[in-house]
């Protein structure tokens, strides 16, 4: 990395020599780390982010911070990138770039003593791919991309200002959710949601957002099928992946089941 990353101060940013930085903050939050603990891995190839939060009760529904932090990499991504480079959400947490998944966010939470009692910690972060696999044939997996197999981003940034502008936005949003309620998070993320305004996209099967309630149960319709779920239940095993050289397909050693190692995550106690 050219420089370290400069993050505004109300972070306390801890650097990450290994991968993996939201196993590493379950585990900050578990041994008691503060509030806006931010830790980064390290690495080139890859944005690796988590932030520690500790919810106070003073902010209903702290799971909508999923929603916060989606907002906060779209807008990064948006203020980097060339404006003819769509960045996309699929429900809950897949980022895409001209309809290649380069990664998502993950949520893990405390188990609360009882129904409606905040969790004591809570553990949001980003994985997203950067560098293309020199050795990877084109085409050989189809659903997911690299910023780096989109554009020449070297000429537009560099890691730590992809860094620094995800904690940045993260921060902003965090404040104004907090401050104006839900509803602009809510619009924003609609703004980007997969196939909302109808535009081109290369991949046709996938469930689009109708609507987002303010507890962040979210109604999704595909091909005449309609389900409705909470955002904590979007947010309990990761529906994205990325090659194992990214550290994001690590599950199907443990599942032993490739395919399904596919579409879940290493959850922390969410």
């Amino acid at each position: 990395m050219d420089r370290q990353p400069q993050f505004p101060p109300i972070y306390h940013p801890r650097r990450l020599s290994e991968n993996d930085a939201h196993e590493a903050a379950v585990a900050a939050a578990r041994a008691g780390a503060e509030a806006a603990t931010l830790l980064w891995a390290d690495r080139a190839d890859a944005i690796d982010l988590a932030v520690v939060l500790r919810p106070d009760g003073a902010t209903r529904y702290p799971e909508n911070i999923a929603y916060v932090g989606m907002n906060a990499v779209g807008d990064a991504l948006g203020g980097l990138l060339p404006e003819q480079a769509p960045v996309a959400f699929e429900w809950p947490d897949r980022v895409l770039v001209n309809d290649g998944c380069i990664g998502g966010t993950r949520l893990a939470a405390a188990r609360t003593a009882s129904l409606g009692q905040p969790p004591d910690w809570m553990v949001w972060s980003v994985l997203l791919a950067i560098e293309p696999d020199p050795d990877d044939e084109p085409g050989h997996h189809p659903d997911v991309t690299t910023l780096g197999d989109e554009f020449a981003y070297r000429e537009l940034f560099a890691i730590p200002d992809l860094l620094e502008a995800i904690a940045r936005f993260f921060l902003r949003w965090t404040v104004r959710w907090q401050e104006d309620g839900f509803a602009p998070v809510r619009a924003a993320w609609m703004e980007r949601a997969l196939g909302h305004h109808e535009q081109e996209i290369a991949r046709r099967v996938f469930f689009r957002v109708d609507a987002i309630d303010d507890d962040g149960t979210v109604t999704l319709r595909r091909d005449g099928l309609k389900r409705i779920l909470t955002i904590g239940q979007g947010m309990q095993r990761r529906t994205w992946w990325l090659p194992d050289r990214f550290g994001a397909y690590k599950a199907m050693a443990e599942a032993g089941d490739p395919a399904r190692a596919r579409a879940i995550g290493r959850d922390g106690d969410a």
